[in-house]
Parts: structure tokens; sequence; C-alpha cells
């Protein structure tokens, strides 16, 4: 097992065990080592395992330095110094006589980088208190009564010395029992031991259990417990979030919010206007949690209603006209991962009792099958109208209302968040791989704009602007926003077509005179005529 020592202005730092899994280096919080300095990109390096052993390789364009030189990709040996931003990286290889020693000495090794295993109970959005669980090991023997927390995804209990939980009774082996927390439940191990392990009088030797149990190992009993917790919901303080972008209250605040939810397994129901930012929150709760299966979008709004049945459940073959092969719906596409429902509202109303069964059961039954089908699904429902207005007029399900509110994420529309917009204004540019700057105007007028398509309106806007001027910095009159319509659909505006049909309004307008045009679109007669050819815009 390597190590990845680190440190910031010479200062001491720590060490993270690096295994064979890519192991991601960045300022986003799903990296596996997040480093907040604005200098480090989003994703900014990844280790990585190869034939050649560990490899580094650099994904930012401000670099990864060793020696004082930029990288693309090297081989990691035993005492490599490498740099990024502020930090320093030691990489340290253990030596296989260290790896043989600590067999011998029967050392459980454990990673250092693990994460807490305390679960999310409650939250409450308008207090932002919550209610957590954290585990807890109450042991007891003829020597010793004591609590211990539990702060890691898996620890060994046993006699030895250098286990995690040490047990001092002479009938417990050295490396006893592995207890380790899964989606699932929690999972027990025995470890090849001498007496074995019993839980509820029954002796096992690797169970998962999704209750209280009490364990006997040797002359020690064991029970494994919650306890409850409140705590008040620290905000966020990055500006950048899983590919979301806010230094507002309200978005920290959501920021927040998603990560003590994200690994709950709760529902999770947003409520935003079009063109918050919905799906990006659906992926975010979804990329934070332990779910290993995918993610799968569903928009019950943009599928016809004949229709949807089949592509939330499926069908069997011959189930209907046109039903030539079977056909697995989004639940059983999106089984052990995350299904995003968007535009709950929409969902038909005789097709909601069938969503509520799916949800309490996790039990599908395809259309024109017979027997149901098992899945196991994280649901994730979004929606830009209020549910309970419809509720009261007969049009969505009261019951089906409150399986899915279970945990709200409201996303603050634009208009209420007016700080932020600078900054994702900046932000779209360098998406764009653009150079250019705002000025201090053209930032008066977003910030002014009323933005009723959110922040997908200010990105087409940003992105529109790019295409059409090549001032810089960007100025007021270079951002015509009276001209961008209020969209309502899913899809952003493709900026080779709309690039493309301002050069044909343009010529037309000119009279087909491609020098006025060029002057009229603000670009060089030059690069008129390269988009001409690119587009292939016959005259």
């Amino acid at each position: 097992m390597a190590e990845l020592h680190l440190s910031k202005s010479g200062l001491p730092g720590l060490a993270i065990q690096i295994g064979r899994k890519p192991f991601l280096i960045g300022r986003d919080v799903g990296c596996d080592l997040c480093l907040p300095e604005n200098i480090i990109s989003r994703q900014h390096a990844c280790i990585e395992w190869g034939e050649q052993g560990h490899q580094l390789k650099n994904l930012s364009k401000h670099g990864t330095l060793v020696d004082s030189l930029p990288i693309d990709k090297i081989v990691l040996t035993d005492g490599v110094d490498f740099q990024i931003g502020p930090w320093r990286f030691v990489f340290k290889e253990s030596s296989l006589l260290d790896e043989k020693k600590r067999r011998d000495m029967n050392t459980v090794i454990t990673e250092l980088k693990k994460e807490s295993p305390t679960r999310l109970i409650r939250l409450n959005p308008d207090t932002h208190h919550f209610e957590i669980q954290n585990p807890v090991l109450k042991i007891k023997n003829a020597r010793e009564e004591k609590n211990i927390s539990l702060t890691s995804t898996k620890m060994i209990v046993g006699s030895h010395a250098n286990s995690d939980i040490m047990i001092e009774d002479d009938y417990v082996s050295g490396s006893h029992l592995e207890i380790s927390f899964e989606l699932e439940g929690i999972r027990l191990k025995d470890l090849n031991s001498t007496n074995g392990t019993f839980v509820d009088g029954q002796r096992i030797t690797e169970a998962l259990f999704t209750h209280r149990c009490e364990i006997l190992i040797g002359k020690t009993n064991l029970k494994l417990d919650w306890v409850s917790k409140e705590q008040n919901l620290k905000p966020y303080e990055g500006d950048f979030f899983c590919g979301m972008v806010g230094k507002s209250a309200a978005m920290r605040n959501l920021f927040s919010k998603i990560l003590k939810v994200a690994r709950s397994g709760l529902s999770i129901l947003i409520e935003a206007e079009s063109g918050s930012g919905k799906e990006l929150v659906a992926k975010c709760l979804h990329d934070l949690s332990e779910l290993k299966g995918p993610l799968v979008v569903v928009n019950c709004g943009a599928i016809s209603p004949n229709l949807i049945e089949s592509e939330l459940f499926g069908h069997e073959k011959g189930a209907f006209t046109g039903a030539f092969q079977r056909h697995l719906g989004a639940f059983e596409q999106a089984h052990g991962g995350t299904l995003f429902l968007d535009e709950i509202g929409e969902l038909p109303i005789e097709l909601q009792p069938k969503l509520l069964r799916v949800l309490e059961n996790q039990m599908v039954r395809r259309v024109g099958g017979a027997n149901e089908v098992s899945v196991k699904v994280r649901v994730v429902a979004a929606t830009n109208r209020n549910l309970t207005e419809l509720v009261k007029k007969g049009l969505f399900r009261e019951d089906l209302y409150y399986r899915l509110y279970v945990v709200p994420l409201q996303i603050p529309p634009l208009k209420e968040r007016t700080e932020d917009i600078p900054l994702l204004a900046r932000y779209f540019i360098e998406q764009a791989g653009s150079p250019r700057l705002l000025n201090e105007a053209s930032i008066r007028k977003l910030v002014t704009h009323s933005w009723p398509g959110n922040v997908r309106e200010l990105k087409n806007a940003i992105l529109r602007s790019l295409v059409l001027s090549e001032a810089n910095p960007l100025g007021v009159t270079d951002i015509d926003l009276s001209s961008i319509p209020f969209y309502k659909g899913e899809d952003e505006i493709n900026l080779e077509d709309v690039e493309k049909s301002k050069i044909e309004e343009a010529i037309n307008r000119c009279g087909g005179n491609k020098t006025k045009a060029a002057e009229m679109l603000g670009i060089a007669k030059s690069t008129l005529f390269k988009k001409l050819k690119d587009y292939a815009i016959e005259l």
C-alpha cells in the first residue's frame, strides 16, 4: 500500500494511503482529495494504477509540477516529489519487507482515508437543523464495560493491540471480527476465529443485518446500536460544487444540504423553476452517494402519455402493437443506482398509483408481464410546479406526494441570487475556453436583468455573445438580452445553429454584401469568409 504525504507552506501535513483504484485530486467536493484553493482545478490530477505501477496524470491547464516543470503523465516511484498549487506531495511506496513484517505480526492494515458511517435521519430545511445517528459498539465482559463510537466504514475487532477495537478477552482471537457498513446494512464477517462469532445465538461466518443485533465473541458481549444527535447545518464554504456555481447564502445552504442527504438513501424532491439546474442537483446527489449503479433520467413531461408507462416500467414482447421485443423500463435500467424523475407533476394521474406501489415495494411489473421484478433504486424527483396545489385540485395523489416529499431541496431562481451572476458568467466564459472578460457595464446589465429562464438563459446569453462578438472585454452592447426569448424547453441553444442563422440573416439584410455583413456582425471579413466555408453557406 503506497502513501501520499502532503504539506503546505512547509508545515507538517498528513499521509493518505493509496490503493489501486483511481485517486482524483482537485477542488471539486467529489474528488478523493478535495483542496480548496482557486488555483486548483475542479479535477486537477489523478493517480492511477497501471503495468508500471502508480502513475500521476495531469488534468489541469494550471499544471502539475515535478522538479518545477509541468508534466502530462509520469510513473510514480518512491520519493517522487510533485506540486499542485501551494501543496507539496511526496509519494512513498511501502517495501515488500515492511508488508511481510506486518503480515507476520498479524497487523490489520486499514486505509487512512475512510468515510464515517454516520447516517442522516431527518433534515429540517427551514431551520437548517438535521438529526444524525452514529453507530456505537457496546462492549461488556468480566474485565471491562465500555461504549466505542464506530468512526469508520470498516473496523476490525480483536484482542491484538493493532485491532481497530481491542477487546481484553483471552477467548477472543487477535483479529476476530470485521464490522463494515454498506448501503444495504451492517455486514459482520468472522475472520477465521478460534471460538467463532455468534449473532442472536446463531454462529455466523458472514452475515448482513439491517437491525440492531447482539454479538458474542469469546466471553464478550457486543451490542451494535445507533445514537441520535441533532446538529446545525454549516453552510458550504466554496463557490464551486459538483458542477454548480454559487457564493450566495442560498446556494451554499443548498450545497450543505446536498452533502448531508446524498448518502442517506432518502427520497428527494427538488423544487425549482425551469432552467435552474435540477438535473445538475440530481447528478450531484448520485455522484456523492454510495450507489454503484447508473443515473437514469426520465422527463415525465416530455414523453407521450401512452408511452410513459412503458418508459418507466418496461414492457414484454407483444404487450401492444409495435412491441417487437422486451424493453426494460427506467426502474430496471437504474437498478443499483438513481432514477431521476424530472417534471414529476406532469405524470398522468392514472399512473401515479403504480408509481407509488413501486416506490413502496421496490417491485416492478412490465406492461404485459405476469411476474414482478425486484429493483433497488433511489428516486430523486423534481418539479417546477406547486405540487400542493395539484394535490388540492385532485391532479396529484396526496399519498404519492408525501412518499416523494421526504427531503425537499429548493433551488433559488437566479433573480433571487444576483450576487452569483458575475461568477456564473465568468464560469461560462471559462468553460467555453475563451480568455475574454466582462467590463463593469456589462456585468451591471447582467445583474439587473430578470432572467426568467434562469441559469440556462444566462449561459445561452454568454455563449451567444462570445459567438457574435469579438470584443474583449465584452461591453454592454455586446450582450443583447432583448433578443433572447424565454425558452421553456430542456435543450440548450445550439451555438453552431445560432451562429449560422445570424450570419445568414446578416448577409440577407446586407443584400449579399459580405463586407457590410462582417461589419454588422462585428467580426473581421476574413473571419466571416472562414465561417461561410465552415457552415457551407451558399450565397
